[in-house]
């Protein structure tokens, strides 16, 4: 799956973007030579019926060659996404580091994440602190940018 279309079923998901926006991307898709059942269903929606959508969208993916995106994929993109704001310097690593270390903690905490709960154990044990306030700057950037690496290949994003 390409990540235009990964960032869109995430924003979905999200509330980000309507059911009208999910609908014209499978109007396109049609036009475009995808003539599938079920993308024909999808483009045809007619009320914003987020559940009606979701089923049509999850049906034509498939038909497609993709799985709908799981909680934890899910996750791992916002998770990514977070750390792109934290990379361009848009969202304070601390902040950012600890938004993703929710995201950690509602997933259980896979590998994938775990260097992040280590860095929010970091800023939140200041009496057992070994980094200082620099030092975990810096090593949030790092796991940042590793983390980038890692969800991309997970999900096995592949450019547009």
């Amino acid at each position: 799956m390409n990540e235009h279309l990964f960032k869109m079923i995430f924003y979905f998901e999200t509330d980000a973007i309507s059911e009208f926006d999910v609908i014209q991307w499978a109007m396109n898709q049609y036009v475009n030579g995808n003539n599938t059942e079920s993308m024909m269903q999808l483009a045809s929606i007619t009320k914003n019926d987020k559940d009606k959508v979701r089923t049509l969208l999850e049906q034509s993916l498939k038909d497609l060659g993709f799985d709908y995106p799981s909680k934890q994929s899910l996750g791992f993109y916002r998770a990514k996404l977070v750390s792109h704001e934290i990379i361009k310097g848009k969202l304070l690593p601390e902040r950012g580091c600890r938004i993703i270390g929710r995201i950690g903690s509602n997933l259980e905490w896979p590998v994938i994440l775990k260097e992040f709960g280590l860095l929010n154990k970091q800023l939140t044990d200041h009496e057992n602190m070994q980094l200082t306030q620099e030092e975990l700057s810096k090593a949030i950037l790092s796991s940042a940018n590793k983390l980038i690496d890692n969800v991309n290949a997970y999900l096995n994003l592949k450019d547009k």
